[in-house]
């Protein structure tokens, strides 16, 4: 089962190096009183700009002030705006670059791929995870576990479904309220542990504390996968190799992403 992760541009990882403290920090200095030369500068050589920044000016003045970039509240400044663009779903390189690589099998000219491919006959019904961060649980057991036993055994999706929340329950970040997990972590434990059938073990959205018995635990077993493999370039390479994402979805194997969600895919949330 193929795993991709999408970082944000750049390595996704902060510099070791202390950030540089500003002689006017007291003052308000700091990044925005060193840039504050060079936009007078540049507003006084081109004239025209001042009459986007005052309209700026205005729009954030009547329409929210400086409120609307706090990055200090929870839910209403930025970093709130920011965290309304994930549903559970965390990116660690470190972490992701620990599962296999996938080296694909031949090339796009000796053995051409299918136009188009799709698996919608193997998937389970569309559902809604509500408040809580398990996208992860639901894209890995939900869906790809259900695609792959969906093709095995000729078994109806919509009846042997997985549980969301016997892997999420298991693999969530500790003390993060529900709000989060590993895509890796997801794929290691249905390789040693497997996973449950939703009708088994169901979901609530409401709470992540529960965890199955040793007898559910030996249940799921029978359900583990055979195994997992990024789809990226290289071992030292992560970015996304979409010919090898195109060769498993034609071979009919699911293939898990993480990426960020917003606008109307949020509405009536």
């Amino acid at each position: 089962m193929p795993i991709r992760m999408v970082p944000d541009k750049g390595d996704g990882q902060r510099s070791n190096r202390p950030p540089r403290r500003s002689s006017n920090s007291r003052a308000g200095g700091g990044m925005g009183g060193s840039l504050l030369p060079m936009l007078l500068g540049l507003l006084l050589k081109k004239p025209k700009l001042l009459l986007i920044v005052g309209i700026l000016f205005a729009l954030f003045y009547f329409f929210g002030g400086s409120k609307g970039c706090n990055l200090g509240e929870g839910g209403g400044g930025m970093i709130g705006q920011l965290a309304g663009l994930t549903t559970g779903a965390e990116f660690d390189p470190a972490l992701y670059d620990q599962a296999e690589v996938y080296e694909p099998l031949a090339d796009n000219v000796n053995a051409p791929l299918p136009e188009r491919v799709t698996l919608e006959r193997y998937c389970p019904p569309r559902l809604n995870q509500g408040v809580q961060g398990s996208c992860v649980a639901w894209a890995s057991a939900y869906a790809a576990r259900t695609i792959v036993q969906a093709q095995a055994t000729g078994a109806d999706p919509r009846q042997s479904a997985f549980s969301p929340s016997y892997l999420y329950n298991q693999i969530k970040i500790p003390n993060s309220s529900c709000q989060g997990a590993y895509i890796y972590r997801a794929m290691e434990h249905m390789l040693d542990g497997g996973v449950l059938p939703f009708s088994q073990f169901g979901y609530t959205d409401q709470s992540c504390s529960e965890l199955p018995d040793d007898r559910e635990r030996s249940g799921a077993r029978q359900y583990r996968i055979k195994g997992f493999q990024r789809l990226s370039k290289g071992a030292d390479d992560q970015k996304t190799d979409m010919l090898a994402m195109k060769q498993h979805l034609a071979q009919g194997s699911p293939v898990v992403i993480g990426m960020m969600v917003g606008g109307t895919f949020m509405q009536d949330m």
